[in-house]
């Protein structure tokens, strides 16, 4: 949800704030080739707490001069999170009541007491002219200072993106009441600079799940760039950075006598597909996109390389006929127990013959693992076999 007019710049840096437990900030700067974005931490949320309001109101000052008593051992500050977070707002909420204690609502501060770490009490209770209100002011206020600050040090100009677990709870809270916007565009005569920072709130509520994903994604095609460079290279006898015919045969190896004569048909087949530009060679990137293709889907395409199909004959006999149960006699239960045992062990036998030239079986990817032999050192080479891995269509 977009909450300014301005637009993000193409390849801009871009931030990430976000109030839950805690308060968690960081911010991402795209590559000038690529344009891929690489995540830098911060911890500015760790920065000093700063007071805000008119001359004549100190009521922020007597919350920061609170806060320092109750976390004395904290030394001589108070960092933003203690105020910007879930956990801050049960901060503000007990500076009130210690200030303001006639205004407390008997039944809610029992609440709070039970559970004084649960925002959503407070939030709840926000009613026009309430303590709880006054406290949900003050952390708007401090929230969207916050963010502005955030945005003067990167100068997020690809847009900061407000989430979190606080801010999704009380997002229509925060827009109507107008404490958070007017405290991030109150930066005197920098505020022109948030103007042009497109500021946004994030609705989903798996962005953790989300990021994983993206992460496991950017890792898997690190590791196929990886794989595929090692190939390459192994390929390129004369280390030139190009592929050629003669050199390409070298990928059909692995298909042993079935391929036989044709390898040099099979990698001019290839060479074509692959060779976006028609110069009669493969560079690395062109190499690289053809990549999930080696080499089975080649053979499998090539007509002249299939077998005939044999025939798979129905067997004579299913499982039940050749194992002979022991003799138990005529005792009903054992018996259930043994043609249940037996029905499990039917179902759980599924093994068949992959036939890895079969148009069905394609890799989508492919890849080689290495499996740990059974107690052997794993920290030896010779510990480890490895095994050609690939997922295919079906």
């Amino acid at each position: 949800m977009k909450l300014n007019d301005a637009e993000p710049v193409q390849n801009g840096t871009i931030a990430c704030i976000g109030a839950g437990t805690g308060l968690g900030q960081c911010f991402l700067v795209a590559d000038t080739q690529t344009g891929d974005y690489t995540c830098h931490p911060s911890e500015g949320q760790h920065g000093e707490f700063g007071p805000r309001g008119a001359g004549s109101d100190e009521l922020k000052l007597e919350l920061l001069k609170y806060l320092k008593i109750k976390f004395s051992n904290a030394g001589n500050r108070i960092s933003t999170e203690r105020v910007v977070s879930g956990t801050g707002i049960c901060n503000i909420y007990e500076f009130l009541a210690y200030k303001h204690p006639h205004e407390v609502d008997e039944e809610v501060h029992e609440a709070h007491n039970d559970r004084p770490k649960d925002a959503g009490i407070i939030a709840m209770n926000a009613k026009p002219g309430s303590l709880c209100e006054k406290t949900m002011k003050i952390f708007a206020d401090a929230y969207g200072a916050q963010c502005a600050t955030f945005a003067l040090y990167v100068q997020p100009f690809g847009g900061i993106y407000i989430t979190g677990g606080v801010t999704k709870k009380m997002r229509e809270w925060l827009l109507k009441e107008g404490s958070f916007m007017k405290a991030y565009y109150d930066k005197g005569r920098l505020t022109p600079v948030l103007n042009r920072v497109p500021l946004m709130i994030v609705e989903g509520d798996d962005m953790g799940q989300r990021g994983a994903h993206l992460r496991a994604v950017m890792l898997l095609k690190q590791e196929i760039r990886e794989q595929a460079r090692r190939l390459f290279d192994t390929l390129d006898f004369n280390n030139d950075g190009l592929l050629f015919v003669g050199e390409l045969e070298g990928l059909f190896e692995m298909a042993g006598d079935k391929a036989g004569k044709h390898r040099h048909e099979l990698a001019r087949q290839l060479l074509q597909e692959l060779d976006s530009n028609h110069d009669g060679h493969l560079d690395f990137e062109e190499f690289l996109k053809g990549y999930a293709k080696l080499p089975t889907k080649m053979i499998s395409e090539s007509p002249f390389l299939h077998r005939e199909r044999e025939v798979q004959k129905e067997p004579k006999m299913d499982r039940t006929q050749l194992v002979s149960p022991p003799d138990r006699g005529n005792d009903v239960d054992s018996q259930a127990a043994l043609a249940k045992e037996l029905q499990k062990y039917q179902s759980r036998s599924r093994r068949e013959k992959i036939d890895p030239f079969k148009d069905a079986n394609a890799p989508v990817f492919q890849t080689r693992l290495y499996k740990l032999l059974a107690d052997h050192d794993r920290t030896k080479e010779e510990s480890w076999v490895p095994r050609m891995y690939w997922v295919s269509n079906s």
